[in-house]
Parts: structure tokens; sequence; C-alpha cells
């Protein structure tokens, strides 16, 4: 509505009088209505409608903006500004809670936020889950909070100040995971604020962080932590905290990708601080004091129980007074002042640190163990408590200066009873490529104890690490370029060294000095010398495949010993450059004497060419073998591979072998080597002599390794599953096949025979593959072994569809072998296990033994069944019960039933018997068991007889063992020699605390003679309680295990002892009496008294107070000193041996006798040393009133048929007959030098055969020396000169004659005992009629034999003259050789000087037939030996009824058979009379067949006809018939009747006594 100009001037005036109250009026009511809109909207906001209606404005805003569904059940806000939210959540899009709050209490003073501000009484938050996921940007949290309450009173916005009067935080479990998407914060804004606290609080907290990419996990647990008094100033900034107490607390970290507690690097448990007066200021200043800090990190078990000091610092300067650390062991002090420049590469502050620390073993083992593997932590133990024990590691550390210029005033370390060391110099220029510096080190060892306890078993018998070693040197470095010179010491022996390397070049250099080392410090048990020589290396190139690496290097050994042999002369050369390699060697003393070069290529292939030549190697003197042997000979090869090693071949042979023995030369053949090895194939020949190795598989190596390892570990799971699947395992054979031939030519061969073993031949060929499975065959042919000698041995192995099978046989053929039999061996692979059968056949095919079984792996343990056929045993035939076994559980346990029984009663039985599971008794019954048939059965075992019955029982209850048992052996024998009835009764039972307690008791002829018992208690070392005792045992119970000696002994023995101590040191108290003791020899004559004083033996100490052995004249051998036998494995003897006039041998010869007469000696001597080192010496001396035999059964000199031994003609193709055949001396104990003095006077006589007809008859005089060291090599030096005496001898062609030795005929021993050297002269003269020029005399000959080289090349040089008719004198001179031992073999064999000549001028009147013969034979007489041909002579001149001289030559031609057994004789006579005429003779006038009885030949039955037989009273007769024939030398008439006795055996002797 509007006004027109006329009303608006009719109203102005009383507008303008009423307007200002108007005006104000409705300004007041209009105020009054704002003032009561603003009561009824704050009543309304406290209104619950209205608050709730404002929640769900305010849900639906975030919801619609946010994404966000936000549920409150209960809002409350009263006035004045207290409100309470009850059950908030917060859910985003996807339903997912984001905010889950039990409960949120806000109180706010009302009044003073009028005036600018807040005052809040209390902020309260329970029971809060939190997950932002993606809502707040670069971090998500999630978790939970208990409560979270605060109060503030003073926080003034405008002023931005805040004082905050307490927190609490309680119970929270954050995880925190930041992103690597975080945007740098540019924001310059200023932070104003002033926070000002009294107490910030935290329990029972824990917040896990996680950084980008999850590489790195953080824990920290709080469990009660107070912040007091807290300034923090956010402007300057500055801030100060009074104290800070952390209790309960925990931290732990990783930097892999697994979340904790996986791969923790720490975890620290337990934690304790409490830091007072802790600051940062605007002029970032820190400082803070440590009070006490204590932890313990859980993962290497280390607890520190103290960790205090203060800490100040500022951009400048950092400084630590004094920190101390304090584990329950360990204590470490540190100090550090340092200018933060003198870190800097060119910084000038200065640097001082101070560390000492004493750290305990158990704390290095702690850290060692965590950062080790797990299968090296108890070895990890082991070692620190070893060599540290309980004592405290001292380290220290002294640094002074800057990086610039760095004093390293001290670095020590002492390992009380290890070593000490210290390092001290100087650095410069740090952390520069240009760094310098000087470092002085030393270090020294007191004991090294601890280490020795390191080494393994196996090595602590041959290693040392001996104490007192001390190491002094110096490091000076520039740059790359390191120079170090040191000094090691040791004893007496030094080590001088220098080096030097550049790293940036790789140029280094090396120059080792060695003066008197000794290297027997540090190997045990070596005999070695203190080592002097050189060592040199130069080079360029770390890496050895580098074109431009380079090295050389030089070694050279100039002194050095090993046991009594040099090692000097011994030298190296090494040169490598850009891949190539060439390295020089050689030797030169007493071990090796020789050189070579290798030549390689070490680029993409290494290829190697070797060049060796080797004059001699001393294998024994190398520890390759025992026995004394020498090798040379040259190899010659190349070896190459790949890279990888995948493919390889090598390819050489070695020439020129040779083994030197003492006494023998072995040459052997050259041996011929190619390998081969790829990825689908590998081939191996060896070729020596007729041995022939070849090798081919359809893989490499590798592949043939693992398919090995493969089979082997489907093997044993087969094995631990009781479940062998040939089928399986044959799908796994590789293709291969070897092949194997050998003779008696080859390399090994010879090596066996020098060994004393010999095999004529072997045989072998194997084949594997997946289809046929494994097949092959082995066959030996003659093996020898000292006294063993097996014919046949042959094996083979068949793999068919029925599973593998295999077979063997050992056969000695009754035509070859003294110890005939046939062994047989049959079996196959069951799918649990195995069977079996075995057979022996005697030399007549007697069935000895007979057995199968099975043996199968069942469910806790292993059965053995015997097959229900019938078994053989011991040549009887024994019934097996069908139900038989015997099982063997995993656990040990036995159970079983087997029952062999034999019609003539003869059993074998075992079985048990037991009532539950933990006990058991284990019998064994042996009833009337034959021995001699059982060793029968048993080839190359002793001889043994008698009849065996027996019952043993173990019983086992609850795991412990107990046995006792009895056996009785009728008519026990041993090797022929009847030793009795023996009976024996054995018990075992367990004692208390492991104990084991054990008796026995043995029995002859029903009489107890032997008891021993005692206790073993196997803790710590072991201790062993027990005795011994002796009761009347026969000493002539040991003749059966003697007679292979020749010596025996008869007596009793009477003792008791008691043995006591540790095993390896036990004591030994006892008495030992001897009653009426002999010891002796029927053999050698010898027969000695034993004293009857008892021996003592105290404290395991025997001493001997002229202890006599007496002979039969009462002369006594004296023996004084003592045995030690405190080491019962090694006892240590210290004997003096003194007789005066002693009769060694003192006897007159009976039937059985090798040496009698008498044999009178001073003896002085001394044996000392342990038995594995035993040392005799002395001098045995032979008197003048010696005259003494010795009939000799097997030597070159034995006439008859050995005069082949005489004469050998060696093939020099044969190698191996080259040397003597001398046997070797076997190694021995013993080192023995005696000086053996033959006094001028002394007789010996020696049969040359057994019943004397042979014999040398001599005395002389001598000195010789007789030495066997410890290698066994007996060697004699010295001469035994013959004064006088005769040779009685008979060659099969000459007749036995008597040859006088010539004076000054000697033996010279050089060496070997058994191969003396003769000089012998020995002839006989002879006197016979020389027809020349048809005119005779008689000649007196001197015709014999000469001897002038050693027993083993002996041969004969026969010998004549003619010193009274200088004719025939000077036509033997004009001679040779040859002719003159035709001449001398023809007058000693018929008595007739026969010589070439007069045989070719008609000199010999006899028909043209016996010439040729008798000049053939004599030709074959002198040119060489005879071995089974006889052939006699004879002459007899004479005049007839005419006056016509007339001579008649006989002959005697035999042949010997059979091993000598039979002997065909054919004998005639011609005659050279004139009226001799065709008609009346004849060639053959008799023939004989003689059939020997004994060895001796002196019993035989002869079969005969004589044409010519001359009988005194009948005249000329003819003679046919057979007789018995006995020859017997006897010196007295009487002894033609001497009747050899039966011996009568042991048990018959001890009757008659």
């Amino acid at each position: 509505m509007s006004l027109s100009s006329t009303e608006e001037s009719d109203f102005s005036p009383s507008l303008r009088m009423f307007a200002p109250r108007k005006l104000f009026k409705v300004f007041g009511i209009a105020t009054l209505v704002v003032a009561v809109l603003i009561v009824l909207l704050v009543v309304a906001v406290y209104l619950p409608p209205v608050q709730r209606w404002a929640v769900g404005r305010v849900s639906a805003s975030l919801e619609e903006k946010m994404g966000l569904k936000v549920d409150i059940d209960e809002v409350r806000l009263t006035p004045f500004l207290n409100l309470n939210i009850g059950n908030l959540r917060a859910t985003d899009a996807e339903g997912d809670t984001l905010l889950l709050a039990e409960r949120l209490h806000l109180d706010v003073a009302f009044w003073p936020l009028w005036e600018g501000r807040a005052d809040i009484d209390g902020v309260a938050l329970n029971g809060a889950r939190v997950n932002t996921k993606s809502l707040l940007p670069d971090v998500e949290v999630k978790g939970s909070v208990a409560r979270l309450e605060a109060a503030a009173h003073g926080v003034e916005w405008a002023h931005g100040h805040v004082r905050l009067d307490r927190a609490l935080l309680d119970g929270a479990n954050l995880n925190v995971a930041l992103s690597d998407t975080a945007k740098k914060d540019t924001t310059e804004t200023p932070v104003q604020w002033l926070i000002e606290t009294d107490e910030l609080a935290v329990r029972r907290s824990e917040i896990a962080l996680t950084m980008p990419g999850d590489s790195l996990h953080v824990r920290a647990k709080m469990g009660d932590a107070v912040l007091k008094q807290g300034v923090f100033d956010l402007e300057c900034p500055h801030y100060s905290v009074r104290s800070f107490q952390l209790k309960e607390g925990a931290v732990s970290m990783n930097t892999t990708r697994r979340p904790l507690p996986h791969d923790a690097l720490f975890d620290i448990a337990g934690l304790a601080v409490d830091v007072h007066n802790l600051s940062f200021d605007e002029n970032k200043r820190l400082k803070l004091n440590l009070v006490h800090a204590a932890a313990l990190e859980r993962q290497r078990n280390l607890r520190i129980t103290e960790l205090r000091g203060a800490v100040l610092m500022d951009t400048l300067r950092v400084s630590l007074p004094d920190v101390s650390l304090t584990t329950t062991q360990s204590r470490i002090g540190a100090s550090l002042e340092a200018d933060f420049a003198a870190l800097q590469p060119n910084g000038r502050g200065t640097l001082r640190t101070r560390i000492d620390a004493r750290i305990a073993p158990n704390d290095i083992r702690s850290i060692a163990r965590h950062d080790a593997p797990t299968s090296m932590r108890r070895q990890i133990d082991e070692m620190t408590q070893t060599l540290l024990e309980n004592d405290l590691v001292e380290m220290g550390l002294a640094l002074t200066g800057n990086l610039r210029n760095l004093a390293v005033e001290r670095v020590s370390l002492n390992a009380p009873g290890l070593v000490e060391a210290k390092v001290d110099g100087f650095v410069r220029n740090a952390l520069s490529e240009q760094r310098s510096g000087h470092l002085n080190y030393a270090a020294a060892t007191r004991t090294t104890r601890r280490v020795r306890a390191l080494l393994p078993k196996s090595a602590a018998s041959s290693l040392n690490v001996p104490d007192a070693m001390r190491l002094l040197g110096a490091v000076d470095f520039t740059g790359a370029d390191y120079r170090t010179h040191f000094a090691l010491q040791q004893g007496k022996g030094n080590v001088n060294g220098r080096a030097a390397v550049n790293l940036n070049t790789e140029r280094y250099s090396a120059q080792i000095d060695v003066q008197r080392f000794e290297l027997a410090q540090f190997l045990k048990g070596q005999p070695l010398g203190p080592l002097t020589g050189k060592l040199g290396v130069e080079g360029r190139g770390f890496n050895a495949d580098a074109a431009r690496a380079n090295l050389r290097a030089t070694a050279e050994v100039r002194e050095g010993r090993y046991d009594r042999f040099s090692l000097g002369g011994i030298g190296l050369s090494a040169a490598l450059r850009g891949g190539h390699a060439v390295v020089d060697f050689k030797a030169r003393n007493p071990l090796i004497d020789g050189e070579g070069r290798i030549t390689a290529e070490l680029n993409r292939r290494y290829a190697a060419q070797m060049d060796v030549r080797l004059a001699r190697v001393d294998l024994r003197g190398l520890g390759v073998i025992e026995d004394t042997l020498s090798l040379g000979g040259n190899f010659r090869g190349t070896v190459e591979s790949s890279q990888d090693f995948r493919h390889m071949a090598a390819r050489g042979e070695l020439r020129n072998l040779c083994f030197v023995a003492p006494s023998r030369l072995l040459i052997a053949q050259d041996v011929l080597l190619d390998l081969a090895s790829r990825t689908d194939s590998t081939f191996a020949h060896i070729n020596s002599g007729d041995l022939k190795l070849n090798f081919a598989a359809g893989s490499g190596l590798q592949g043939l390794a693992d398919r090995g390892l493969k089979i082997a570990k489907m093997a044993m799971r087969q094995l631990e599953h009781r479940d062998i699947d040939q089928a399986l395992l044959k799908r796994e054979l590789p293709d291969a096949t070897l092949q194997l031939e050998a003779g008696q030519e080859n390399l090994l061969a010879r090596y066996l025979r020098y060994k004393k073993y010999g095999v004529n031949s072997v045989a072998m060929s194997l084949t594997s593959n997946a289809t046929q499975g494994l097949n092959g065959f082995m066959r030996i042919g003659k093996l020898q072994a000292e006294g063993l000698v097996i014919d046949t041995i042959q094996a083979t192995i068949t793999h068919g569809e029925e599973g593998l099978k295999f077979a063997a046989t050992v056969e000695n053929r009754k035509t070859e072998n003294p110890n005939p039999f046939l062994a047989t061996l049959h079996g196959h692979l069951l799918r649990a296990g195995a069977a079996a059968d075995i057979a022996f056949q005697d030399a007549n095919g007697r069935l000895g033994l007979r057995l199968g079984a099975q043996v199968e792996m069942e469910d806790g343990g292993t059965r053995l069944h015997l097959n229900a056929d019938t078994a053989v045993v011991a040549y009887r035939n024994f019934s097996v019960n069908a139900d038989n076994y015997l099982f063997v559980s995993n656990d040990r346990r036995v159970r079983a039933n087997i029952k062999l029984l034999a019609d003539d009663g003869t059993g074998l039985q075992i079985y048990s018997e037991g009532s539950d599971s933990l006990k058991n008794d284990i019998t064994l019954t042996i009833n009337r068991l034959n021995l001699g048939e059982l060793a029968n059965v048993l080839p190359y075992l002793p001889k043994v007889g008698g009849t065996l019955d027996g019952d043993f029982h173990i019983i086992e209850d609850q795991h412990n063992f107990a046995a006792v048992g009895a056996a009785t052996a009728k008519n026990f024998s041993y090797e022929g020699t009847q030793i009795g009835t023996l009976g024996t009764e054995l018990m075992y039972q367990p004692g208390e605390n492991g104990q084991h307690i054990a008796n026995g008791y043995l029995t002859l002829d029903g009489k107890e003679v032997a008891e021993i018992g005692g206790t073993y208690d196997p803790k710590g070392k072991g201790y062993f309680d027990g005795s011994f005792n002796i009761r009347s045992l026969p000493l002539n119970v040991a003749n059966a295990f003697l007679k292979e000696t020749g010596f025996a002994m008869r007596g009793t023995a009477e003792g008791a002892f008691s043995v006591k101590g540790a095993l390896d040191a036990p004591v030994i108290n006892g008495r030992l009496k001897l009653d009426e003791a002999h010891l002796y020899s029927n053999v050698y004559g010898i027969d000695f008294a034993v004293d009857s004083v008892p021996l003592e033996l105290k404290n395991s100490l025997l001493e001997l107070k002229n202890y006599q052995l007496t002979t039969a004249d009462k002369v006594p051998l004296t023996l004084r000193g003592k045995v030690d036998l405190t080491n019962p494995a090694s006892p240590y003897v210290y004997i003096d041996v003194i007789g005066r006039q002693f009769p060694l041998v003192n006897t007159k010869r009976k039937n059985e006798s090798l040496l009698y007469g008498k044999l009178l000696t001073n003896i002085l001597a001394n044996v000392h040393g342990t038995l594995d080192k035993l040392v005799v010496a002395g001098r045995l001396t032979v008197l003048e009133k010696t005259d003494v035999t010795y009939v000799m059964t097997n030597t070159p000199l034995t006439s008859g048929s050995n005069l082949s031994d005489l004469v050998t003609f060696t093939d020099f193709s044969d190698t191996l007959t080259v040397a003597s055949s001398a046997e070797e001396t076997k190694k021995s104990n013993m080192d023995v030098w005696m000086e053996i003095i033959v006094k001028k006077g002394a007789r010996f006589r020696c049969y040359l055969t057994p019943n004397g007809d042979s014999y040398v008859d001599a005395t002389g005089e001598g000195n010789l020396t007789f030495r066997m060291p410890p290698q066994g090599e007996m060697r004699m030096t010295g001469r035994i000169t013959i004064d006088e005496g005769k040779m009685n001898y008979e060659l099969p062609v000459i007749p036995l004659r008597t040859f006088n030795f010539a004076g000054g005929s000697s033996i010279d021993f050089t060496g070997n005992v058994m191969n003396p050297t003769l000089n012998i002269t020995a002839t006989e003269r002879v006197k016979t009629i020389v027809t020349e020029d048809d005119r005779q005399r008689a000649v007196t000959f001197d015709a014999g034999l000469k001897i002038s080289r050693t027993v083993e090349d002996m041969g004969l040089e026969f010998i004549i003259d003619a010193p009274e008719d200088l004719e025939i004198k000077n036509q033997l001179t004009a001679m040779s050789k040859e002719e003159r031992g035709k001449a001398a073999v023809a007058l000693l064999a018929t008595g007739m000087y026969i010589t070439d000549d007069n045989l070719a001028t008609g000199g010999l009147k006899a028909s043209n037939a016996l010439n040729a013969f008798l000049q053939s034979q004599i030709q074959d007489i002198a040119g060489k030996a005879l071995s089974t041909i006889d052939l006699s002579f004879g002459m007899e001149s004479g005049v007839n009824a005419a006056g016509e001289t007339t001579t008649d030559y006989s002959y005697q031609f035999s042949k010997r058979f059979l091993n000598d057994r039979i002997r065909f004789v054919i004998g005639g006579k011609v005659s050279s009379s004139a009226d001799a005429t065709e008609a009346t003779q004849s060639f053959i006038d008799n023939i004989a067949i003689e059939y020997r009885l004994d060895a001796a030949n002196n019993r035989y039955v002869r079969l005969f006809y004589d044409r010519n037989s001359y009988d005194a009273l009948e005249g000329t007769l003819m003679k046919t018939g057979a007789g018995f024939v006995m020859r017997r030398k006897a010196d007295r008439f009487s002894d033609l009747f001497l009747i050899r006795r039966k011996k009568k055996s042991t048990t018959e002797k001890s009757k008659s006594k």
C-alpha cells in the first residue's frame, strides 16, 4: 500500500514525535523474541527428540558426502557442554565398520570459553575399535583402545598454549601400516604451540608398525610407561622431560615380508627404562641421563641387567662420558668424546673413545648360537665351553684423533688359557681411497690344551696344536697397496715372511723363510725333524681365468727329516699366465728321486699334460706300505675337462715300472689308461700285461652317482618298510658293463706274489640294465696265501623273473691240492629277505655240511628259519623241527626254537622260554659233537679232536641279561697232541648300578686248574675288580701249541692274581710258582730247569732277582730286571741275561735230534722296551770247547736228487726270478743287535743228509754282528774263518768222497743271514794211472770243489791239479776252466784221468759206444745239474792169466719217479782185455726196481736181476729176487740196534708220574 503525498504530509508530524520510542519498543520486542528463540533453541538442543533429530541429520549428511553411515544408540548433552555418546558405530558403503565406540564422554567448562580458553575437565573414550581402511591418506590404522582419558585446564588457542594435566592410554592394540604413496609435506606455516604436561601414561598397550611393501615390521609393547613434567615448545623448538619411566616393555623387529615373530632380528622383553632430565633445545642440544635400563633379548637369551650413562650432543659434538653395560656375567665400560667433524673424511675435529670389556662365555655363546645354522648350534656350545670354559674374555679398544689422522692406541684381546693379542698403530684418511697407515700386531699362546680338545677323535691321534706360539708382525698400507712382514716362533723354530698385495692392480707377492720349524709338534706320532726351506709367490690377477692373470711360485725344502730319511732336495716351481699353467717339480733325496712337469690350459676347457719321471720312490718311507719296497717308473698322459666337469677324459701310460725290494727286482708291465665321461656315456680301459679292465656305462659320472644314490635311498626305504621290491630297483639300474681278466703277468699279480700271495687267474664280468637286471660271474683260479691254497673260487649272480639269485663255489681238486674239498653256496632274494643253501664235501666226496635257511624281515624284527629237510653237520644227518625259528626283535630280544638231532644222539638245540615279554631264557645245548669231524668240515683251521657237550643259558629280564653255561670236551686234542678232558663253567650277571659280574672255571681231567672272576663298573673310565687263580696246572698243556717250535714244557704251575683299577691302567698283584718246570727240546738238545722261586707281582711290577734257568749240569742262565705291567696293553720289560760257560746245547743224539753235542757259550745281553718296541742287545761268545752237530733237512748242499738246486738256469725275460728267492723277513717289533764271537777251536759238524753220509766237519773262528731292526730285515756281517775241516760229500755221479778244506777258507756275511758268501776250497787226493804214448804211470791229483759265490747263487766249480807231476800240471794249466772242470768230474766220478785229448786219440781202450756214452755224460755232468737221473762209473785194472793188462769199466744208470718214491736202476760192465768178445760181454748186466718206505731213504723194498753176481763160495752167479733193505749210520756197534720208541702221550706220561 502506498500513501499519497497529502496523507504523508498529514502523518509526518506525529511520526516524527513518536519514532524513537517506538523504535526502542520494537527493538526490545525483537530482542526479546530473539532471546526467547535462543533460549528455546538451547532448551530444544537438550531435549532428546531434538538431539536424535540432529544426529540423524548429521549422519545423513556424512553418508551423502563421505559415504559413511553413523549410528548412535544414545546421545546425551547436559547443560554446560557435558556430552555423552553411547554405542557409536560408523560404517562405510560396503558395510565395513570403521569406528566402533562403546562410550564417548566430553566435559568442557562453559564460562572459560567466553574468555578464549578451554578447560576440559575430562575426555574419555571407552571400548573403541578403529579401522581407517582408506579413509586416511597414506596410512591405515586398525585395532582397539580399551580406554583413553585426558584432562586439560588452560587450552588457550589464541596464544597457542596447552596445559595437559593428565592423559592415559590403556589397553590399546593398534596396527599401523604406512603406504609408499605419501606426499611430501610442503606446508610452511610455522607451528606456535606450547604444550605443557604434568603426566602422560600408557598402560598395557601394544602397537605394530608396518613399513611400505612389508619391508619392515616393528612391534612395541608398553606395560606401564609414565612421562612427567614435560614441556614441548613446537615453535622454538624446545623439548624437556623431567623423567620417563617404562616397565614391562617389549620391542621386536624384522626386515622380511613375513609378519612377526617370524625372522625377528631381535626380540626384547622385560624392557625397563628410567631416564631423567631429557631435553632438546632450539640450538639442537640433546641431554639425557639414563639412570637405568634393563631387558632380555629372548632370541639370544641375553639379559642386560644394567645400562646407564649420560648423553650430551649438539650439532658439533657428541659426548658419552661414562657408559656402562652389564649382563648377568659380563661388563662393558665405554666412553666417547667426538666432534662430528672428526667423523668426516676431511674433518679437523678430535675423537677419543675407550672400550673395556669382560665378556662371559655364556654371552658369547648366546650371541653366536642365534646367528648360526641350527645344525651348528650344538657344535658352538661344545666349542665355546671347551675353548673358554668359565673364563671371562677381556677386550679393549682405545682410539684418538680423527678419520684424517686416527691413532690406534690399543686393540687387545685376552682369552685366558687360550690367546693374547694386541694391535696398535695409526690410520690416515680412513674413508678415502688413498688411506694409509701402519699397524703392529702381536699374538701369543700360553697353552693350547683347549684347542687340542676340539680336534676330532680321528685327528687327535695324529694332529697337535703346540703350546707357546708367538706371532709378531706389522702391516703398512697406502691406498690399495698393502704390505706386511711377520715372524712366527714355536720352540726353536721360526717362520719369517713378507707379503704384499695391491687391490687395484691385483698384484701380489709373498716370500716365506722357514728355519728349523718343528713339524713334529703339529703331527703326532710322525718322526719328523726340523724343516728348513723357502716359499715364494708372485703374480697378478685374483681370477685365474682372466686373460691378464699370471702367477709364479717357487718352493724349496732345504732340510728336513722323516724318521731317518732326509727330505731335503725337494723343489717346486709353477707359472700361470693367461690361463696357461706350467708346474715343474723335482726331488733328490732318499725318499724320492724324480722330476716332472705338468702343463695345463685353464680356459673354457681344462686340459693338462703330465710327464713324470721317477727313478725311485721309497714306498715304505712314504708310509704307503709296510714292506721295504721302492718304485720307479714314468707316467705320461693328458687330462681334459669342461668347466662344469660334465665332460672329462684322461689318457696315459705308466712305463718302465719297477719295484725294488732288498733281495728282489720286480719289473712290471706297462699300464695303459683310457678314461672318459660325457653326459651320455662313461668308459674306462686299463691294460697291464695280461690284465684287462673294461668299464662302460650309458650315462656320465654324475648320472651314475645320482642313479646310485637314488637306488641306495630306495633300498634303505624298502628295508625300513621290510618290503624289497626287486622290480622297482631293477628299473632304476643303469646301463653298465664291467669286465676284468687277469693272469699271472701283470702288475697286480706280481705285487701279490711279492707279498707271498698267488693268484693264477681272475675273470669277472658284470652287466647292469633296467631290462635284464644285474648279471655276472667271477672266477679266481688257484689262490695262495701262505699255507692257504684254494684251487678255484667261482661266483655268479643272475637276475631273472623270479628275482636276484647268487651262487658261489670254492673247490680244491684232489689231484692238485693237499686239502681237497668242495664248498657251495646257492641263494636268492625274497620279498622281505633272502634264502641260501650251503654245502661242503671233503676229499672223498663225503657230505660234511649241508644247511639251508631263510632270513626274512617282519614287523618288529628279523626271523631265521632253517629248511626242514635233513641237515648235515660234521658228516651226520640231523633232523630239523619243521617249526624252527630264530627271531631277533628290533629291541634285540631273541626268541628261538631250533632242534637238530642225529641218529647217534648228537644234537644241537637253541630254544627260548619266557612267560611274558619282559623275561626270556635262551638256551643253547650241544650233545656229543665230534670236534674232529667238525674240524674237517672247516678247512684250514687247526685240527682238533674230542667230543663236545655243552649247555648255555642267556636269561633276559626287563632288558637285563644274565648268562650261565658249561661245556666239556672229552679227549680233547690239538694238532694231534692229546691234552685230556677239558671242562669250563661260565657265569655272567648284571650287578647293581650298571655293574657287570662274571666268573669262569677251567678243569682238566676232572680237576679244577684255573678260575677267573670279577666285577666291572663302566662308570667314568671303567673300573675292574677281579681275580685269576691257577691250581696245579700241568705245563705240558702248552706243548700242543709249541709243537711247531720244537720246544716243550713239563711241570706244574700254581698262582693267584688280583686285578683292580681302570681298564687302561689296572693294578695287578699276585704270585706264580712253577714246580719242577722244564723248558726242553729233543730236537735242539735243550733242557732247562726253571727256577722254583715264586714270581711276585706287586703293583703291576714283576722284579727278577737272579732268576735262573739251569741246565742238567747245574749251570745257570741268570735273569735280572723287571717287567712293568702298569699298562697291560704295552708292558715294559728291562731284563739282563747273563750266562758263564753256559751250554746252550748239551745232549747226545736222539732219533728226533736236529742239534746235539755241546754248544758252550758266554752270554751277556739286555732286553728292554715295550712289546711293540723291544730292544735286544748283547754279546754271545761261542767257546773253544764247543763240539756241536746240526742235521740239515733241506738245503742246497744236500746230496742226492737235489743237485738241481746247485745250478739254476735263469730266463732273464722272467723278471720275477732276477734276484734270490729267499723269503722276505716279516716285519718285527724287535730291534736286535748281537755281537757273536766264535773262539778258535770251536768245532761244528753239519750233516747234509739225515743219515750222516754227507757232512761238513770244521773248526774255525770269527766275529759276527747280527742286526734285526724293527723293519724286520735280518742282517749279519762278519767272517768265519775255517781253520781245518773236511766235507764228506756225494753227488749223483760222484761217489761218496772226503774233501779236505784248504787253509784260509771262509764264510763272509755281508747282510742277508741266509745268503752268505762262501769262499771255500775243498779237495781230495786221488792217485790214478795215466797212459800216454802207450806208457802208463801213476799220477797223484788234487781234485775237488771250489765255491766262491753266495749260498743262493752258489754253483760249483770243479778244480783239479797235479802238484807232483809237472807235465800233467802244465797240461792242466793249458786247459780252459771248463775243460779242467770236465777232467775233475771225470776223475772224481770214474777214478780215471780223462780229457778231450786222450779220448780223441783213443787212449781209452773201450768200445766206441761206451766212449760216446762216457764223453756225452761227462760233458753233461760238468755243464749242468741233473734232476732225477743218477749216473755212476767205476774202473778196475788188473792182469789176466795171459799176463795182459785188463781194465773193466762199469756203470750204473737210474731214474726216479713219483716224488722219488720209485727208483729204476740199470747197470753193466765192459772189459778192454784182448780176450773179451762180443758174445761174452753184455752192455746191461743188472736191473733193479726199488720202492722207498721213508723220507730219509733208510728203508726200502727191492726187486732185482743180477747177471754177474759174485759169491765167495759159489763164484759167479746170476741172481733174481726181492728183498728188504735198511740202512743205518752208527758211531758204535750198539747203535745199530737203537730202535725208535713210540712217544708216550701226554696222558700216559702224567699217569706214569
